[in-house]
């Protein structure tokens, strides 16, 4: 899990908006990823807040098995 500050910008009631906020990168396995999205839902602030997965085409071996061991 990584967290890291970010300064955001987003359009309201016809101006720009800026508010410091944090993103939270959560590395899991597809099986996980509801269970994730689930978790940040209950707990975040925001209505809607964004939840977005990133697909990789190739993962190093020995982080994958590391990582599904990790969580299974």
């Amino acid at each position: 899990m990584n967290i890291f500050p970010v300064l955001s910008m987003y359009p309201e009631n016809g101006s720009i908006k800026e508010a410091g906020e944090y993103v939270l990168i959560v590395k899991t396995i597809d099986s996980k990823v509801q269970d994730v999205e689930d978790i940040v839902r209950k707990n975040h602030s925001y209505k809607v807040p964004f939840i977005g997965t990133i697909s990789l085409t190739r993962l190093n071996r020995e982080y994958k098995e590391w990582l599904t061991g990790a969580i299974a």
